[in-house]
């Protein structure tokens, strides 16, 4: 994965979380346990967590719960441009999925922003992914 893909991104950036806001990590992992979230932006992947651990498949055809956005969402948000709740009314980000998933998903995500704000070494991860973007353009 290179370094100007959301799942590149992704990867790390749970890497950081493990490391450095733990408490978060764990209410992610655990809040995501036994779901299979298709991710697309850009690509397509499925994202889960096994056993606590981040994992990045190509298969797509098994899911629980569909989340589509672009890389200028996930930058906003992290940023705090705007909420998830803005995010999902404007369209920007479009999940679908049974109600009790797409709660667990939204905690999930509150999780990784919250622990994203409080890891030192997210901060310079981000600014490696926003200037891949911008090379891109």
């Amino acid at each position: 994965m290179a370094s100007n893909d959301f799942f590149w991104f992704l990867s790390r950036s749970i890497d950081v979380l493990r490391e450095e806001s733990h408490e978060n990590y764990e209410n992610l992992a655990l809040e995501l346990k036994g779901v299979r979230a298709r991710v697309s932006c850009g690509k397509k992947h499925t994202v889960y967590f096994d056993d606590m651990n981040l994992i990045i498949c190509d298969d797509i055809s098994h899911f629980d719960i569909e989340a589509r956005f672009d890389d200028f969402t996930i930058i906003d948000l992290v940023d705090g441009r705007c909420s998830i709740l803005d995010a999902v009314l404007s369209e920007r980000l479009k999940i679908q999925g049974k109600v009790s998933i797409l709660y667990k998903f939204i905690v999930a995500m509150n999780s990784y922003l919250n622990g994203a704000l409080r890891s030192p070494g997210f901060l310079p991860l981000l600014s490696q992914y926003r200037q891949s973007l911008r090379q891109d353009r």
